[in-house]
């Protein structure tokens, strides 16, 4: 079997993945495959075909300090980086025969953990993509954090890892996925709505109330501007209130960076 037979035959092997990882807590957590259900489910059929699978390559895009201004005065910081990443897939049987698949994770941490975030994750989707594993989530749905306010930034295009001279026959196939892009509406990503559901799990307010005062149907579609809106109204609600007031549903259509909650 060649390299391209080898990958095909893992994709019909790993049918699904199980969510094992627990997110949140209370009525507001749920499953999610993790790294480590990714790699228990790839690891023993790797070895059963011969195919060796790690990250060649990164390349830091872009690494900041997010800060993000709290009604009391204070600011909050919270490390953002995002990298690119070369996993290569290599026969063993044949060591000069490979597939590179290109992957890109962004990682958030209010200490060091950004870089590993942003490492898993780009790991994660690279083997799920690879070899079209099934877990139910569609992570692509996010997108990346709002970016205005940043401190600093690491100049692009630093690099980690081997490069390899290329020599031989080598079969290579790069599945890119375009990198995440800049626009005009940024709307909030995991981390955004992880937010979002620990201050309901908090207060005792409702996911029906917080999108029906986000005037949408679903987390995924609230903006970066009404996301900061309805934290600082979290921040004015006490815990397990017994139900949310009429001005705390009261968000303006065309809500913007500046907007009248006081």
């Amino acid at each position: 079997m060649n390299i391209f037979e080898k990958m095909s035959a893992i994709t019909n092997e790993i049918t699904a993945v199980a969510k094992n990882l627990n997110v949140g807590w209370g009525k507001s957590s749920y499953k999610a495959a993790g790294e480590a259900d990714i790699l228990a489910a790839v690891k023993p059929i790797e070895e059963k075909f011969k195919i060796y699978s790690y990250p060649f390559d990164r390349e830091i895009l872009e690494s900041a300090v997010l800060t993000t201004a709290k009604t009391d005065g204070t600011e909050s910081k919270q490390q953002f980086m995002r990298v690119r990443t070369i996993y290569r897939f290599v026969d063993m049987e044949t060591p000069t025969d490979f597939i590179d698949i290109v992957s890109y994770g962004d990682g958030v941490d209010p200490q060091d953990k950004a870089p590993g975030k942003a490492m898993t994750y780009a790991d994660k989707y690279a083997l799920m993509k690879a070899y079209k594993i099934i877990t139910g989530d569609d992570p692509d749905q996010y997108y990346s954090a709002d970016l205005k306010g940043k401190e600093s930034k690491a100049s692009a295009g630093s690099r980690t890892g081997s490069q390899g001279n290329g020599n031989g026959a080598r079969a290579r196939q790069q599945a890119q996925t375009p990198p995440p892009q800049q626009q005009e509406v940024l709307f909030v990503n995991a981390n955004h709505i992880q937010a979002i559901r620990n201050e309901m799990s908090r207060t005792g307010i409702t996911e029906a109330t917080v999108l029906a005062m986000a005037k949408v149907g679903r987390f995924e579609d609230i903006t970066m501007p009404v996301f900061n809106a309805i934290m600082k109204k979290f921040e004015k609600t006490k815990s397990k209130d017994p139900a949310p007031t009429g001005d705390f549903m009261n968000i303006p259509d065309g809500a913007g960076e500046e907007l009248p909650f006081k």
